[in-house]
């Protein structure tokens, strides 16, 4: 039976509270929705007041929660470390100025003037920090005098450093003494040192790379090839290349020996050629990874050869070996070696060479293999002559008789023309005399011709199949013919509608008559009777482009007029319906293309849909005719005529209205956007061009400056001023507005009030001592709030640096 359940815990119940103990919790309670400091002494009030720890439990764990939250944000801005020079740049951008500036400039220099005194002071050098101190204290306004200092005492310590690496690489030929030169060179380049200085060192750089070469030491010119394009030193190509190779051929001495390594080697000592042509470096590594590339082929030929040897192999057995003694040969196996596991494989190989090239039926698959398997195996070279010279003369008699063949049959078969395509395609893979195989690709052509010309569509079909196979040329009129047959025969399971395009394009390339299209034909036709048998079965209304499709498609395939006339009429008469009530709403521009275009698939009569578009063009201009009134007379520059002009113009292009008409009223909405700009009236211009682009009215390029400008100005409305992190888009619109000429514009001086107060945020909230009070305040709650200590940690280590700073 299972245990019986473990007792529920005991839990002391809450005495009764004083009326002055709930009136703390009740303040703990409101203080929640206050800031954090609020809660924390709403808290020390109730304690205070005797409220018992078990009252205070949940309030006080959020309190902990809140504040470790708060400790982490604080800590993670300040790791960020907003940098104040940069602040201070955008607040002069933004017009910031008052004592506030003045004291945060002084800070800013402050802090630069420190930075740059440490890390001039570093050992070693830091290139980068280096560099960015001394661009901090040129944009803070640290005194020249003190930067120049500051250069110059980093100068020294580079001339000593780069003097005492010279020495040493002259002194001492190895690759560190090298390493610590380029690197010294690069540390100058980086610090702008004396150019001629570090000339004159990556010159002699180049001399000991000359050094290194001649000495016949190959780590030491591999070390100084590494590090010369640090140093800025010219190498010589064939430098390079050997260098890249000593890599490689270590890659290869690491190898573990076994099958898998061997591929990986072989490729290691093809690319490595470079070391064999430069014998006066001592280069033993090469010799250790050949004979580390023939243990790993005699490992694969002996696996390999063991299945072979016991009569177990399978096809895919055998090629393994046969590769693995080609393999073994290349890699330098010696023929002694070989002997004792190759010699059944030559055996096998030059019985296979000679039943492949002596088969009736030449395949090439099979003859490639046998010859490929013949030289790995190391068939004796005549041996494999001969076999090619046997294959040869019989593939240029089979070519022979199947040029016959297909002269003396006229028109001939499927099987001579197959024969005669079969013996082109061997000759060429075999390569047997161009001459040869040219003249009877033209025998074969001469088939085709008199295919085409007979019109004997059956025999042109058989010709065409392998027309390739025989490199037969064909002329534009059989390629359509070959194109437009491949596709009838992929036509069962296609599509009505693109068996339909099939049969036009047939017949547009002059194969009426053939059985291959009779019979797609009659497929089709009772496809498309069947389609619209079912069409009609649906009725109209939601199916209605269901049936005019039908009847489409009916009509398409000769399906008699009988069959169609009742399904003819209905989708007529339904286009003309919707025609009609598609005329009356002109709005809906889709609807009315829509049935237009219904209409005229349906053969609704030319006249009755030529007095619809008559009725629709009316209304058109009638409405475009009201709005350019409306427009030329819109003295209050409102937004509503503008709309409708606009619209009015839209709408006549999308029906067509006559283009008179239309480019008169594109002409009324372009003399606004003049009247607009020529009075500055920024409002009207923005209204005008937010619908610039549906009347097609040409802007210009002082308005479109204008649009741009407003645009980005509107976004930086829109921000709160309390995303600083924005200030700068918001000092780009500042600028584009003033650039465009718009500085009156009554809506900048908002923005620029904007600007100022983010600019003021952004410097304090990047000032040391700001910081500084950010985590302090933020610890303080944390441990009052009863935060665990290994949170506290890297908050105090945090407070202890900017406390230095």
């Amino acid at each position: 039976p299972p245990p019986p359940p473990p007792p529920a815990p005991v839990v002391a119940p809450v005495r009764q509270l004083s009326p002055s103990e709930a009136a703390a919790v009740e303040r703990v309670a409101s203080a929640e929705k206050e800031e954090l400091h609020r809660l924390l002494e709403a808290l020390q009030g109730a304690r205070t007041a005797g409220v018992p720890n078990e009252a205070l439990a949940e309030a006080e764990s959020r309190a902990r929660n809140r504040a470790a939250s708060d400790l982490r944000e604080t800590l993670q801005r300040a790791q960020q470390k907003p940098e104040i020079t940069e602040q201070l740049e955008l607040a002069r951008a933004a017009g910031v100025t008052g004592s506030s500036m003045a004291s945060a400039e002084q800070k800013a220099q402050t802090q630069a003037s420190a930075e740059l005194r440490r890390a001039v002071a570093l050992v070693p050098l830091d290139e980068g920090r280096l560099n960015n101190a001394f661009q901090k204290a040129v944009r803070a306004g640290v005194p020249q005098a003190d930067v120049t200092r500051a250069r110059e005492t980093v100068f020294d310590s580079i001339r000593v450093r780069l003097n005492k690496a010279k020495d040493d690489a002259k002194r001492i030929f190895t690759g560190a003494a090298m390493q610590e030169l380029s690197y010294s060179i690069w540390l100058g380049r980086k610090l702008q040192y004396n150019s001629t200085e570090l000339a004159a060192a990556a010159h002699m750089y180049e001399e000991q790379l000359e050094v290194a070469f001649s000495s016949k030491d190959a780590d030491y010119a591999e070390q100084a090839v590494l590090h010369a394009d640090r140093a800025n030193a010219a190498v010589r190509d064939d430098m390079r290349n050997w260098a890249a190779a000593m890599k490689l051929l270590r890659e290869g001495l690491a190898m573990q020996d076994g099958m898998a390594a061997l591929p990986r080697l072989q490729e290691i000592l093809e690319r490595t050629q470079v070391v064999t042509t430069t014998p006066d470096l001592k280069v033993t590594i090469l010799d250790e990874v050949r004979t580390k590339a023939k243990t790993c082929a005699l490992i694969n030929l002996q696996e390999k050869a063991a299945k072979v040897n016991n009569g177990t192999e399978s096809g895919t057995d055998y090629d393994a070996f046969v590769k693995a003694v080609g393999d073994a040969r290349m890699v330098g196996v010696p023929a002694v070696d070989l002997a004792a596991v190759a010699g059944k494989a030559q055996l096998k190989a030059s019985s296979e060479l000679r039943e492949a090239t002596m088969a009736t039926k030449k395949d090439l698959s099979r003859i490639d293999r046998a010859f490929s398997h013949a030289e790995r195996a190391g068939v004796p070279e005549a041996q494999i002559n001969d076999a090619r010279s046997t294959l040869l003369r019989d593939v240029q008699t089979q070519l022979d008789t199947a040029k016959m063949a297909a002269r003396r049959n006229g028109t001939g078969s499927r099987q001579t023309l197959e024969g005669l395509a079969d013996a082109i395609w061997l000759g060429y893979k075999v390569k047997l005399n161009t001459s040869e195989l040219e003249a009877a690709s033209q025998v074969y052509e001469g088939q085709l011709e008199f295919a085409y010309s007979s019109r004997d569509f059956e025999y042109a079909q058989t010709a065409l199949e392998f027309a390739d196979r025989a490199r037969a040329h064909m002329s534009p009129e059989l390629r359509s013919w070959w194109e437009s047959i491949q596709q009838l025969r992929q036509g069962a399971g296609t599509p009505l509608v693109k068996k339909l395009e099939m049969i036009r394009q047939a017949k547009a390339v002059g194969l009426q008559g053939s059985r291959i299209l009779m019979e797609v034909e009659a497929e089709t036709k009772q496809q498309a009777e069947a389609k619209l048998k079912a069409a009609r079965q649906n009725g109209t209304g939601d199916d209605f482009e269901v049936l005019l499709e039908a009847v489409e498609h009916a009509q398409a395939a000769g399906v008699t007029a009988s069959d169609l006339s009742s399904a003819a009429f209905k989708v007529q008469s339904e286009a003309a319906t919707r025609l009609r009530k598609a005329a009356a709403a002109v709005d809906n521009v889709d609807a009315v293309g829509s049935a237009f275009r219904a209409a005229e698939r349906a053969g609704v009569a030319e006249a009755d849909r030529m007095s619809a578009r008559d009725g629709l063009h009316r209304e058109c201009l009638s409405r475009l005719q009201q709005a350019k009134s409306s427009a030329e007379l819109n003295r209050a520059k409102s937004r509503e005529p503008v709309r409708a002009l606009a619209e009015a113009i839209w709408l006549g292009y999308k029906h067509a209205l006559n283009a008179t008409e239309l480019q008169d009223a594109t002409r009324v909405y372009e003399s606004q956007l003049e009247l607009a700009r020529s009075t500055k009236d920024y409002e009207y211009a923005e209204v005008l061009m937010e619908f610039a682009s549906k009347a097609r009215a040409e802007v210009g390029p002082e308005l479109e400056e204008w649009g741009n400008a407003l645009r980005v100005m509107r976004e930086a409305e829109q921000m709160p001023e309390t995303a600083t992190q924005h200030l700068h888009k918001v000092l780009s619109a500042i600028n584009k507005m003033k650039a465009c000429g718009m500085a009156d514009h009554k809506a900048l001086s908002g923005v620029e009030a904007k600007a100022r107060s983010m600019a003021n945020a952004r410097v304090e909230d990047a000032a040391p001592d700001m910081q500084l009070k950010r985590i302090q305040d933020s610890l303080a709650n944390a441990v009052r709030a009863g935060v665990p200590e290994d949170e506290l940690a890297a908050a105090k280590a945090a407070l202890a640096a900017h406390t230095d700073l």
